[in-house]
Order: C-alpha cells, then sequence, then structure tokens
C-alpha cells in the first residue's frame, strides 16, 4: 500500500469514527433524554473528536501489545487526554460546553470523569480487537480511484460543515459581546439613539436569521433559550428609550 492510499484509507477511518461516534452519541441521549439531538459540533452527521480519538488510538496503540489489560488503560488515558483538550479548546474558543460531566464522582472541572474513562477503556479494546478489522477489510475490497471519488465527495462535504459551523458559532458569539457592551452603554451619561437603536435592531435580525441553525449545531441553544435572548434584545432596547426620555425629562 502506497503513502496517498494510506492517506486516504486514514482520511476515510476519521469520517468513518466520527459518523459512529455521532450515532453512539444521538442513540445514548434519545435513550437517556427520550428525545432526538444532534449532539455533533458540527451540523452534519459527525463528531470530530471520536475520529480524532479513534485514529490516535490505531496509531499510537497498534504500536503496543495487543494485550487487553494494556489496552483499556493505554485507551482510557489516551481518550481522556483527548477529551479533556478538546473540551478545554472548544469552551475557550466558542464559550461553550458540548459536555459536562460536573454531576460524576472524580471528574476534572466537568471535562472528564472516572466513568467515562472506563467506558473509553472498553471502547478502545472493542475498536482495536474487533471494529478497525472489520473496516480495513471493508476499504481494502474498494480501488484507489474510487478511494480517491469517495475521499473528495466527503472531504468537500467536511470542508463546508466546518466553515459554516465555525462561522456561526463566531457570529453567536459576537452577538452576545455586542449585547454586553450595549447593556454596558445603559450606564453611560449619554446615549446615541439612532447608532443604539440600529445596533439593537441589526443584533435582533442577526440572531433570527441564525435561529434554525445555531439550534442545529449548539446543544445549549434550544428554541426557548434563543427567544429568551431575542427577548433581552428587545427588553434593553426598550430600556434604552426610557433611558433616553430620562435625559431628555432631566437634561444636564
Amino acid at each position: 500500500m502506497n503513502y496517498r492510499e494510506i492517506f486516504f484509507n486514514y482520511f476515510l477511518y476519521f469520517i468513518i469514527y466520527s459518523m459512529l461516534g455521532w450515532v453512539a452519541e444521538v442513540l445514548f441521549h434519545l435513550y437517556t433524554e427520550k428525545k432526538l439531538i444532534n449532539r455533533g459540533f458540527l451540523n452534519g452527521p459527525w463528531c470530530p473528536i471520536y475520529g480524532t480519538g479513534a485514529i490516535s488510538m490505531i496509531i499510537i496503540l497498534n504500536r503496543l501489545p495487543q494485550n487487553p489489560i494494556l489496552l483499556f488503560f493505554a485507551g482510557a488515558i489516551l481518550a481522556s487526554l483527548i477529551e479533556l483538550i478538546t473540551g478545554m479548546i472548544l469552551e475557550k474558543v466558542f464559550g461553550n460546553r458540548w459536555w459536562d460531566y460536573s454531576d460524576d464522582r472524580f471528574n476534572i472541572k466537568g471535562y472528564i470523569s472516572l466513568k467515562f474513562s472506563i467506558l473509553w477503556g472498553i471502547a478502545t479494546i472493542i475498536l482495536i480487537e474487533f471494529i478497525q478489522p472489520i473496516i480495513e477489510l471493508l476499504l481494502s475490497k474498494f480501488s484507489l480511484p474510487s478511494l480517491v471519488v469517495i475521499h473528495n465527495i466527503v472531504l468537500i462535504a467536511f470542508v463546508v460543515d466546518v466553515t459554516l459551523t465555525i462561522s456561526s458559532l463566531i457570529e453567536l458569539k459576537n452577538i452576545l459581546i455586542e449585547l454586553k457592551k450595549i447593556a454596558s452603554e445603559l450606564n453611560l451619561q449619554k446615549i446615541q439613539d439612532e447608532l443604539l437603536n440600529s445596533r439593537i435592531s441589526n443584533l435582533a435580525t442577526r440572531v433570527k436569521n441564525r435561529q434554525i441553525y445555531l439550534m442545529k449545531i449548539y446543544p445549549q441553544l434550544t428554541k426557548d433559550k434563543l427567544e429568551t435572548l431575542i427577548d433581552q434584545i428587545v427588553d434593553i432596547k426598550q430600556k434604552i428609550y426610557e433611558k433616553i426620555d430620562e435625559q431628555k425629562n432631566n437634561p444636564k
């Protein structure tokens, strides 16, 4: 197998495990919360953290002796580290958590917990011993030209999804920052009526335009929470008018 074919295979491993992880997340929350929830960071049916974890385990753990106990502990540690680092980065960049284990015993700041680390260890054994050999066998049935076509199609879809998702998350973060700035300006002695009115109207429009898409990619943003955010924007707009009337009635 040449390097090009290896690259295509590993990218497809990443996508396959990302999609399997997405299915597992949806089924888990369907069982626990009795409703369908898109738990992925992206809008499409994939969770990159699962793909990243699986690829890391395949590359690193395949170099170790295939001992179930060793695979269990190595997999639990590696998966927990990936989950910890990814969770911290997502919260730092986007101000949001896609999972929170704070209610579990023996957790570290809600990013990882002993219960899930044990599950990752068990999943690692299943991955290395059973799932990966099957996936390798299935992909070996395809010719290199076929893998290239599949790779290109999936890559385009994945890149588009990542671009749209990050764009929407950044937009939401900017909306919240702008909202805080406007709220703080209510305490100033002078308020620019037309400027603030324009900024508030623009914020409400931006939230409404992104509402459906944001609900798909941002797990914590339910319809009720988005409507609450819009209500808060309208409420601030009303306070601005009250402040302006107060200034007009009590000029300094």
